[in-house]
């Protein structure tokens, strides 16, 4: 995953799978910085499509973008 957009794919389809997944696992898939990962996350649970539990720093997807993903998935 060398482009942000492709990183940004990256985080949104491994949380694809419903689960809670820590920001260091995210960090260390995407090989962004803890900064940019946050950032990413931040936007994600801002407009709807994660969930954040900040008292573990864990993130999953939402229920409206799982619906929408499965909606928009040929």
């Amino acid at each position: 995953m060398k482009k942000l957009t492709s990183k940004f794919e990256g985080i949104f389809e491994l949380l694809d799978d419903g689960r809670f997944h820590g920001l260091g696992e995210l960090r260390e898939i995407t090989e962004l910085s803890e900064n940019h990962t946050r950032a990413i996350v931040a936007f994600l649970a801002e407009y709807g499509f994660a969930e954040m539990n900040k008292w573990n720093d864990k993130v999953r997807i939402s229920r409206a973008a799982r619906k929408l993903l499965e909606q928009t998935t040929p």
